[in-house]
């Protein structure tokens, strides 16, 4: 019985994932590389960052495999489906994870809050959140193999809205192992970041002296981009939920808003990793100028001076760019 889309449709849709998946795809491995070729690790929060765009980029490669195994063998959509299931959580757990670390952080130094743990300490508890976020998803998510409900869904590899007697019950599968905990993190996640807005922006204000009252503020707007971000990123996913409710309520959505659906969620990936780059800059943890040193140093051709800029300028590890200011 043939309950799913038309190929003509599905074509469509999946071209319209891929390409976009792409786009993002390579702007996310742009931010990994930025983080790894400058060393940003020194740091917990820097690790974070880490952890949170390896994630992102993990996320972005199974929607970019997606459209790729979509017309071949059935068990390779089943096994991508259950992995972009299960990087898409974990995503959202590193993302939750930055923002709680840097409310902990103001907080800890506006409130004058002793947090002076051993680096001993320090590297287990991360290991167990980092251990916590990558197998915790796995030990719900493989409850929709019991109703063989991953595979082909749209133009792309997922928990399918239809069982194979064209019941709808997929969407309760999705409902409560993808909806509603990202929905929860999220307004956990912005929740997190408006209060360590307002505690940077009240602190600025009460500060007597003007370049810290300054330096302050500015932190406060870096901060306000990543809150911008992940509630545009947020917003995105509605497409996707609107999508799956008309099909849940028995109608049929039109091809536009499936379309929306396809390049709403890796555009919000995109934006995340845009506020990441934007955010470590502003930070002064790398400068266009050594990224385009690094550029020109693999290149087969430069010029003698060329040359010497990068091994006097660009090859010089991470210095002052590997310590955060939010410490």
């Amino acid at each position: 019985m043939n309950c799913t889309d038309s190929n003509a449709s599905t074509v469509v849709l999946s071209a319209v994932r891929g390409t976009t998946a792409i786009i993002c795809t390579l702007v996310s491995l742009f931010t990994v590389a930025i983080i790894v070729y400058f060393r940003l690790w020194a740091t917990v929060l820097q690790r974070l960052y880490l952890y949170f765009s390896a994630s992102t980029l993990a996320y972005l490669s199974t929607l970019l495999l997606g459209p790729m195994v979509l017309f071949s063998e059935e068990q390779a959509c089943v096994a991508v489906g259950f992995l972009t299931q299960c990087t898409s959580i974990t995503e959202v757990f590193f993302t939750f994870g930055i923002t709680v670390y840097l409310h902990v952080l103001l907080f800890r130094g506006y409130c004058r809050q002793s947090l002076d743990l051993r680096k001993r300490t320090q590297f287990i508890l991360e290991g167990l959140y980092v251990t916590f976020c990558v197998l915790s998803p796995p030990t719900v998510d493989w409850i929709p193999f019991t109703r063989n409900l991953y595979g082909r869904t749209g133009g792309w590899c997922w928990i399918t809205s239809l069982d194979r007697s064209c019941r709808d019950v997929g969407f309760l599968y999705q409902l409560f192992l993808q909806y509603l905990p990202i929905l929860l993190l999220t307004l956990m996640t912005v929740g997190t970041l408006l209060s360590a807005y307002i505690l940077l922006h009240c602190a600025a204000w009460r500060s007597e002296y003007v370049s810290v009252s300054r330096h302050q503020r500015d932190r406060a707007r870096e901060l306000l981009v990543l809150l911008v971000s992940v509630s545009v990123a947020s917003f995105l996913i509605v497409p996707e939920v609107s999508t799956q409710v008309l099909f849940y309520r028995g109608h049929k959505p039109s091809l536009a808003v499936r379309v929306l659906y396809a390049v709403g969620t890796p555009l919000g990936k995109l934006g995340l990793s845009a506020a990441l780059l934007f955010y470590l800059y502003s930070l002064r943890m790398f400068t266009w100028r050594r990224v385009t040193l690094a550029w020109r140093a693999w290149l087969p051709c430069r010029t003698e001076a060329e040359q010497v800029l990068y091994d006097t300028t660009g090859s010089s590890g991470s210095g002052a760019y590997g310590s955060t200011h939010m410490t």
